[in-house]
């Protein structure tokens, strides 16, 4: 059986080498013997710069390392699609990893020619259902055009909230900070989300 390769990134690791995560997707609890350290529904981390035989019944998972931006302008330069989009479904895609369907409301860097994309994530790190976000996405190399992955794990993801817009990371939150403090150059009130979509599309 093939398996498949998703990227996932990792923020905050600063970890030489390539990461590669094993679960069982498929309910084999059928060990072997010569895999004794890659059993069904385990989660093993290896760290290794060369190809190893993936065990009948594992789906592989290579996380980026080292991904996270100092700011906002790296992150947007770095991202492959910057979108303002939708939770509209999630699917348990293995033991370790999920992916969520996103409806695209705006894209703001990147040539999507199609009405939602797919994200993956590790389990725990999921996006919430229904709510949107302004996601700065990387494209998944070996998966459908459609498939991507955050940058810098929950660090690429910005919950839109009220009108405001919320990180899981202190630098772009301090970022966000500076940004909605900020005088509009319009004889309008500019939004955060307004303003980041100015730099955004200044910086790309």
């Amino acid at each position: 059986m093939s398996s498949k390769k998703i990227l996932i990134a990792l923020s905050g690791t600063a970890v030489l080498g390539a990461f590669l995560l094993y679960a069982n997707g498929f309910g084999n609890n059928e060990s072997n013997s010569n895999d004794s350290d890659l059993r069904a529904n385990d989660l093993v981390i290896v760290k290794t710069d060369e190809k190893i035989s993936i065990p009948e019944g594992a789906i592989a998972a290579e996380g980026i390392v080292s991904d996270t931006s100092q700011s906002i302008e790296e992150m947007s330069i770095k991202s492959d699609l910057i979108i303002k989009g939708r939770v509209v479904s999630q699917e348990q895609f293995s033991s370790i990893v999920t992916h969520s369907t996103i409806e695209i409301i705006e894209q703001w860097k990147g040539n999507s020619d199609t009405e939602t994309v797919i994200v993956y994530q590790l389990s725990d790190e999921t996006l919430e259902l229904d709510k949107q976000y302004i996601l700065f996405l990387g494209k998944q190399e070996e998966e459908k055009e459609n498939s991507y992955y955050i940058k810098g794990g929950h660090q690429g993801d910005l919950l839109i909230d009220n009108g405001d817009l919320i990180s899981h990371s202190s630098i772009i939150s301090n970022e966000l900070i500076n940004l909605a403090s900020e005088k509009s150059r319009s004889s309008r009130e500019s939004s955060v989300e307004e303003k980041l979509k100015l730099l955004i599309t200044q910086s790309n």
